[in-house]
């Protein structure tokens, strides 16, 4: 059937690829052996094409709502079986389809956050079915919590708490580690601090430039800092992070210590489960 399917496409566009994401989950009526052989039986008689895309969904949707470690590396381990099978028995590209549903509801973002940290591990392209449907602002489901813990921190801050008036709530964005403070980063740092100030303390031990020996290691020393600086930007540039939680700004109108209506804007962080804000730094 994907055989003559694609047989149609390629005789009336041929430049259009085919994109097939199947049901993929461990709980196949069948042992793990039966069902790579399935999939392999699959590839061998669908003569997808090099510009088609295979992306089984990541099978997180029959999964609770709530992210489980031992879960996620079984997902990962089939996920990768299906990969080389994929890769093995046809042209496809693989991609994955990350499911943004549960077995009891819609996944936390949390699980969804760490679903594509393990489709980062196949290092493969992803998408995603219908995430406007599973996560408009107005889903009460998935944001009144960050709402309420917010207004529970304004409570507590403002200088006339019951003077507050929502304005305006930005989108819930992802937070990711950054490559500053990374081991790697913050050795690489050192060195090229360390180099500087080698420099600059030989430079004092000869500010008339009359020491030839001085002269070379200041030389060799800012050699050293400007190579280590450029192999920092190349692995800041090249980093991926990983993710540590959300942030997102809230405007709102509130009365200051003088009794003025004034309008405020916070930017606040979150930890990953969306249970506690780790930061909140007022713009004005």
């Amino acid at each position: 059937m994907v055989s003559e399917l694609i047989d149609e496409i390629t005789l009336l566009t041929p430049e259009l690829p085919l994109y097939l994401s199947p049901y993929q989950s461990k709980y196949y009526h069948m042992t793990r052996n039966e069902e790579m052989n399935m999939w392999k039986n699959f590839f061998q008689k669908a003569h997808l094409r090099s510009i088609d895309v295979f992306a089984p969904q990541d099978g997180y949707g029959a999964l609770r709502a709530k992210y489980r470690i031992r879960q996620a590396k079984q997902q990962t381990k089939m996920l990768t079986d299906l990969m080389e099978i994929c890769h093995e028995y046809s042209k496809a590209k693989f991609y994955l389809n990350i499911e943004l549903f549960a077995s009891n509801g819609l996944a936390d973002l949390y699980r969804v956050a760490q679903q594509i940290n393990e489709a980062d591990k196949l290092n493969v392209e992803m998408l995603s079915f219908s995430f406007s449907h599973y996560y408009l602002v107005d889903q009460p489901q998935l944001f009144s919590e960050y709402q309420k813990l917010i207004k529970e921190y304004l409570s507590k801050n403002l200088n006339d708490a019951s003077s507050y008036e929502s304005v305006e709530f930005s989108k819930l964005d992802s937070t990711f580690s950054v490559f500053y403070f990374s081991p790697e980063g913050e050795k690489l740092r050192e060195k090229q601090d360390f180099a500087h100030e080698r420099a600059f303390d030989l430079s004092l031990e000869d500010i008339l430039e009359t020491n030839p020996k001085i002269q070379d290691s200041i030389k060799i020393y800012k050699q050293i800092e400007e190579e280590t600086e450029k192999i920092y930007n190349e692995k800041e540039q090249n980093y991926k992070g990983d993710f540590i939680g959300w942030k997102m700004t809230h405007k709102y109108r509130a009365k200051n210590r003088l009794g003025a209506t004034v309008l405020g804007t916070t930017n606040f962080t979150f930890n990953k489960e969306l249970t506690e804000i780790k930061n909140a730094k007022n713009e004005n």
